[in-house]
């Protein structure tokens, strides 16, 4: 099936019912099941079911209730996936006029206040949290940094020089 429009007209128009803006469902071959779904509203396009998409896509805002996937991946276990075959997964660009950059925040289920942020401003990372920073291998935690900036190791530190501010006389 091939249409054309004219110069000037529309292309193809879907005037949907008094419930919804336009409607396209995609089924089997006797129609009996519905696979997928655009549902036009005024809130733009809705897709249901999987929608795979082969080029680039553009869009101001998105929102998805299921999940994200980028690239090949095997298990779906998180609402964002993303594979790489090379070794840049995910690229985040500073504005110049952003001076302290943060790229990733984390924020309680109310969305009232930031709790956390990873980020970099002037050549450093920063990694910040309202309380307490922890860094944690195998479920233990390491080191702690807490809001006051005193910092608590668990296990052996190890220094292969310089001084302590003890051994300063």
């Amino acid at each position: 099936l091939t249409l054309q429009a004219s110069a000037g007209g529309s292309g193809i128009k879907i005037i949907g019912r008094s419930d919804n803006l336009g409607y396209i469902e995609f089924a089997n071959n006797n129609g009996t099941t519905i696979n997928s779904s655009i549902n036009g509203s005024t809130n733009g396009l809705q897709f249901t079911g999987a929608a795979t998409f082969s080029s680039s896509v553009t869009a101001t805002d998105g929102i998805f209730s299921g999940r994200v996937v980028v690239g090949a991946v095997g298990s779906l276990t998180a609402k964002i996936n993303i594979e790489t075959g090379g070794d840049i997964g995910i690229k985040f660009i500073r504005d110049v006029t952003n001076t302290n950059f943060n790229a990733i925040v984390f924020r309680d289920s109310g969305d009232t206040s930031n709790n956390a942020r990873i980020g970099y401003s002037a050549n450093q990372l920063r990694l910040e949290g309202t309380n307490d920073v922890i860094l944690a291998t195998n479920a233990v935690n390491r080191l702690t940094i807490n809001s006051t900036g005193a910092a608590t190791f668990t296990g052996t530190v190890t220094a292969s020089g310089g001084f302590f501010n003890s051994d300063r006389r």
